[in-house]
């Protein structure tokens, strides 16, 4: 299985853009594209898919896979592209299938993380559409504080704080029924301004 996992994330396309920067630049490069390009210009006809080996049609699938582009907010995601062997014997004989598991990479490659969380993602492809599935892991934002920050501790003052109030406007109410004069005593603030010192 470890040979038909394609591996993807933000900085295996930035290494992949740079090499076929680089090969642009008059670099040999060893791209199935070139090949493919061979095959065509030795050729008059067009190659198709059930006339390559399997290893060509294997190196064919990851070059599509690696043009796909990744969302940019996508950065801190890893993927995990499993296709089986019968899985791909599957793509090769069957253009419609290929197409599926093309558009279904393409898919999950294209939407938007609000949140730019950080994930691990598994897309299994097997013979049919039945036997794929992909999975995903994740490790929440990066952004996330791991401890109560200062929105956190505001809030819990401000919980605080409103309890007293109401405990003072009871006090007050009740003192009001028995006749008498409220007096407001600032302890009662203090004492929490002590605790949060």
């Amino acid at each position: 299985m470890g040979n038909n996992t394609i591996n993807v994330n933000s900085m295996t396309k930035t290494y992949y853009n740079m090499m076929q920067c680089y090969g642009v630049k008059g670099k040999k490069t060893s791209a199935f594209s070139d090949k493919l390009a061979q095959k065509l210009t030795e050729k008059t006809s067009a190659v198709s898919a059930k006339d390559m080996s399997m290893e060509d049609y294997k190196q064919y699938i990851r070059d599509k896979i690696s043009q796909i582009p990744l969302n940019p907010s996508q950065s801190q995601w890893q993927w995990s592209i499993q296709i089986t062997e019968e899985g791909f014997e599957a793509m090769k004989n069957d253009p419609e299938y290929e197409a599926h598991v093309l558009q279904a990479i393409r898919a999950n490659f294209s939407f938007t993380d609000h949140y730019h969380s950080v994930n691990y993602s598994v897309l299994h492809f097997g013979a049919t559409e039945e036997e794929s599935y992909g999975q995903s892991f994740g490790g929440g934002s990066p952004f996330a504080e791991k401890e109560e920050g200062f929105w956190g501790r505001r809030a819990k003052r401000r919980e605080k704080l409103q309890e007293q109030y109401e405990e003072m406007m009871d006090q007050k109410a009740i003192a009001k029924q028995l006749g008498q004069p409220f007096i407001y005593t600032p302890d009662l603030f203090d004492s929490m301004e002590m605790e949060e010192g």
